[in-house]
């Protein structure tokens, strides 16, 4: 199965693309996404070809539109947004980065991207620029196109030599003029291309020169101590010089970026590191720092957001975001994480730079910078060709033998310290030097303890991975499991999330001598569905907890594990944690519970609601709370009347809560709130996995709480499917998706769950293939096949295909062949939908056109019919002279005019018996008459034409009222036409 389109396209970039044979493609482009410089690039493109009809047209799309924050402002005008996932099979990136749309004979597309930076990295070490790739791709798809157009900045074109001379070779091998500013180059005549050659070999220059000279500037800048980024970028504590009007203060040396301290922030970096230091979690500093916020010492930088609030954060994850830029820089963790003796050496006051690598140093830089007041900061080098010469004297480090542009390591000039309100300078923010080693030793170690533990990490929206904390661990020789006779074998697990969601772990192993401490991306032993294992664990553990309790008897277990010498010190500081968090969420709950009243007496019901709906979580979590506190008061009254000697009550209910939380994780991809997470994690240990051809068996043990403050091991185990061996039959099952769709008529979402894979893929990989290869080459009319509403119709198109009988259908002859001409017509035109129009207020207007039998002969005005619909009359106009279209599919009419003067409507009147066509059907084999109306009574469309006469429409046609789906999004992800309501 190949993921590019016979055209050479990735496809789900070719899916986004406008289906027509355009006379021209047309781009503006600009480097920097946010900044507006792509709407000055669209205004010179529009100036230089206004006299282009077409150019007029896209003119007129309003600036908003534009916009990738407003998608659904875009798509009212055709524009399609193309992120960098859609681009290439390598890359992830989701945020939007060109538009593209059309008019008339041009494709035009509106990208925000640099045209030097390296974006696609290959395994065999080369790379591609992401906006080349896109122009290419276009031309690839375009490749009967006329000319490809830019305004008259050849740099908007292309910034290297080898993006040139990509663009000038497709544009040659399918004989496409370049044109700028209305200047066309034709590169099979040599003039023109030398002429061309000329001009990029300049522009490729300029770019050379320009890229040191702005690297070398930005170097200099850093090493003298400038910010060298925007002011949400700076290290906290630090903030951007103003002078007494508040305007920025600039430097030669430094730049426009000048840092100062803050004095204001002193008291708060003070109580971040010395509690960061002492061990307080990541939930209690950003408790602090809402106290800080509500005092006005602190707010929160986010240039996304301006408005954002740490108090905002709701989630777990969330929270843990907005305090970690107090301590370090997430994006830059090291690949290799220093030993423990690195880190002891550390905290024993050795230099970082005699004790760290480069990329340990610079995690610690936000730590350091605090510390010394020296920002170590380190720049990727994106030039080719510099490793040896450097820029301005710098040289890029490379970080091994296959590293061949490095990157500059800057340690700064120091920074200026806050002042006090006496003048003097406060170094370090008056931390003294071990809190800071300390706080940096403790992110170091925290780099340790996270590798060691596999199976995902926490998703953004609050939920994560119910089972993630699983320990790596080995195998001797000898044991069934291992895989190495001469040592032993060391395993891991790696969670993996599809993109339908769905969420995997993979279990892996290599030879302990080649144990790194990472596990990288080795290939899978096996994999299982992360769903499947919390319905096995909660099986198991329900097995357990009832053959304990079967015995009619209290559960009396030996304790085997000791938690330490007083248990009842961490438990009443759970206590004093939790009775503090039951309190926030009751005033949490107090508060919108207030918000709500102030809602409901200014008659906003959307805000009432949201406002309730937010009371009610706090009040779950108040709930839970309560239930917490007061199993741990039980707990420590039963160790004081027990003492801590005795063998003791096991508390199975914790198994038997968690059983049910298993449950609900399972029927949600294995997700769940960090909550039960946490819970999971530590109850749940020594997980063992096997992989034994279709099955992978999976063990554990579950820790059971004593009241004496002990654990005791319950073994569970169980068997999960191998997903690693299912290949071969989903494969098998794939192949048969268009048999399931079209010749037995179920839906897409159907088989896509049968065949255990997303919507998507059957959609693109296996449908649309067997489309195009029977005859359906229309894509408007392969995606309407897909989409149709009426199995009927996909099991005529599959039976066509496959020259199976049409006799034995109950239908008549005229019907059947009006399906297969319909589908198989290579000149045919639809939209991306079965139904590509909203048809529930057409529906109305017929309803109330044919509701009074003098209304339905002599009409009703256009006006009074736009008031009753709540539509212009233009939009009713619509439904009797349909707009003509250059391109795409053509409407059809729904109703026609009473009157000679065009002033009033009336439904068409069925020739066939006399009585109004009354009933919308807007699917193509209905359409292809010219109207989108049939006769309820003889389910006929309302035309002479034999052919039409002799067609009679199933029962279906005329009782179910299709529409568009009103969701903003792609039919390969939801069904594109839905049941609309009548009446």
């Amino acid at each position: 199965m190949t993921l590019f389109t016979d055209r050479s396209v990735y496809k789900p970039l070719a899916d986004k693309l406008p289906a027509l044979r355009p006379r021209y493609v047309d781009i503006a482009r600009y480097s920097k996404a946010g900044e507006g410089g792509v709407a000055g690039q669209r205004s010179a493109h529009f100036s230089r070809y206004a006299a282009d009809p077409d150019i007029q047209e896209l003119r007129r799309i309003p600036e908003a539109a534009w916009d990738p924050k407003q998608p659904e402002v875009g798509a009212v005008h055709g524009i399609t947004w193309i992120s960098l996932c859609d681009l290439h099979p390598s890359l992830d990136g989701r945020n939007s980065f060109a538009a593209v749309t059309w008019r008339g004979e041009t494709v035009f597309a509106s990208v925000e991207l640099s045209a030097v930076t390296a974006h696609i990295q290959r395994d065999d070490g080369s790379e591609e620029n992401g906006y080349t790739w896109l122009v290419t791709s276009l031309l690839n798809h375009y490749r009967k196109a006329d000319a490809i157009r830019w305004a008259d900045d050849l740099k908007r074109a292309g910034r290297t030599e080898v993006s040139w001379a990509q663009i000038k070779e497709k544009c040659l091998n399918y004989d496409i003029l370049m044109t700028f500013g209305g200047k066309a180059f034709d590169l099979s005549e040599k003039s023109d291309k030398v002429s061309l050659d000329i001009l990029s070999a300049v522009t490729s220059s300029d770019n050379k020169e320009r890229q040191e000279m702005l690297t070398g500037k930005r170097i200099a800048k850093l090493h003298d101590g400038g910010g060298a980024v925007p002011e949400q970028g700076l290290t906290r504590g630090w903030r951007q010089a103003r002078d007494r009007w508040g305007r920025p203060i600039t430097d030669g040396r430094k730049g426009s970026v000048v840092p100062e301290g803050d004095a204001a922030m002193i008291p708060v970096m003070q109580a971040l590191f010395a509690r960061h230091a002492a061990g307080d979690s990541y939930q209690d500093l950003w408790r602090l720092l809402v106290d800080f916020e509500k005092e006005g010492l602190v707010a929160r930088r986010d240039h996304a957001n301006p408005d954002n609030t740490y108090a905002s954060a709701s989630t777990a994850v969330s929270r843990d975001d907005a305090i970690s830029p107090f301590f370090a820089i997430s994006k830059s963790k090291p690949a290799t994480p220093p030993t423990e003796e690195a880190i002891a050496r550390y905290l024993d006051g050795e230099d970082p730079a005699d004790v760290f690598d480069r990329d340990t140093r610079v995690y610690l830089s936000r730590v350091e910078h605090i510390r010394t007041g020296r920002y170590f900061r380190r720049l990727r080098n994106d030039m080719k060709g510099i490793t040896a010469k450097g820029v301005n004297g710098y040289k890029p480090e490379l970080r091994d033998e296959l590293d061949f542009k490095g990157a500059f390591y800057v340690l700064s000039q120091p920074w200026p310290w806050p002042v006090d309100e006496a003048g003097n300078e406060v170094p370090s923010f008056g931390i003294d030097d071990q809190t800071c080693r300390q706080v940096g030793a403790r992110l170091l170690r925290e780099l340790i303890a996270a590798r060691e533990i596999g199976g995902g990490r926490p998703r953004r929206d609050g939920l994560r991975r119910v089972f993630q904390a699983i320990a790596s661990w080995r195998t001797e020789p000898g044991d069934p499991a291992s895989v190495y006779d001469s040592e032993p074998t060391a395993w891991g697990v790696r969670g993996r999330t599809q993109r339908g969601g769905k969420n995997t772990i993979c279990v892996m192993h290599r030879p302990v001598s080649e144990d790194t401490g990472g596990w990288g991306y080795l290939p899978d032993a096996g994999s299982g569905s992360l769903a499947e294992l919390c319905a096995s664990v909660a099986r198991d553990c329900d097995a357990r907890v009832t053959a304990l309790l079967e015995e009619n008897t209290p559960v009396t277990l030996n304790a085997v594990r000791h938690l330490g010498d007083d248990p009842t010190i961490a438990w009443r500081d759970r206590l004093e944690r939790r009775q503090k968090e039951q309190k926030d969420s009751e005033d949490e709950e107090a508060g919108f519970n207030r918000l709500a009243a102030r809602a409901e007496a200014a008659d906003d019901a959307a805000k009432r609601d949201e406002y309730l709906k937010s009371a009610s979580i706090a009040a779950e979590r108040v709930a839970a709370l309560k239930l917490e506190i007061g199993d741990i008061e039980r707990q420590l009254e039963d160790h004081r009347l027990l003492g801590s000697d005795h063998d003791a009550e096991g508390d199975v209910s914790i198994l038997a809560y968690l059983v049910v939380a298993l449950e609900k994780a399972a029927t949600n991809h294995g997700l769940a709130d960090d909550r039960i997470g946490k819970l999971c994690d530590r109850t749940f240990a020594d997980w063992r996995f096997v992989p034994d051809g279709e099955h992978l068996y999976w063990s554990c043990v579950a820790r059971i709480p004593v009241t004496s403050g002990q654990t005791v091991e319950l073994p569970l185990s169980g068997t999960i499917r191998n997903l690693r061996t299912e290949t071969g039959r989903k494969k098998r099952r794939l192949a048969g998706a268009a048999r399931y769709v079209f010749g037995e008529g179920r839906n897409v979402d159907e088989v896509a769950e049968f065949v255990g894979c997303i919507r998507r893929t059957v959609y693109l990989y296996y449908l649309m293939p067997w489309l195009r290869d029977n005859g359906v080459t229309s894509p408007g009319l392969k995606c309407a096949a897909v989409d149709h509403p009426t199995p009927l119709v996909r099991t005529i198109l599959w039976r066509v295909a496959n020259g199976e009988s049409l006799l034995d259908i109950p239908e008549s002859p005229a019907y059947l062949d009006r399906i297969a001409s319909t589908y198989r017509d290579p000149d045919g035109s639809w939209g991306n939908t079965a139904v590509p129009d909203d048809t529930v207020w057409i529906q109305r207007a017929l309803d109330i056109l044919t509701h009074d039998e003098d209304v339905a002969s002599q009409g009703m005005t256009l006006q009074e019919l736009a008031l009753r619909l709540g539509k212009s009359e233009w939009n009713v106009r619509q439904l009797v002279t349909p707009r003509a279209r250059k391109a795409g599919f053509k409407r059809p009419r729904y109703l026609e005019y009473a009157d000679a003067a065009k002033n009033r409507i009336r439904p068409i009147s069925c020739p066939h018996d006399g009585v109004p066509a009354d009933f919308v059907s807007l699917l193509p084999e209905v359409a292809a008459s010219g109207v989108g109306v049939l006769c309820r009574r003889c389910r006929r469309v309302p035309v002479k034409d034999p052919i039409w006469a002799a067609t009679l429409f199933p029962a279906g046609y005329v009782t179910e009222l299709w529409t568009k789906n009103p969701a903003k999004a792609s039919i390969m992800d939801v069904a594109g036409t839905v049941a609309g309501s009548q009446g």
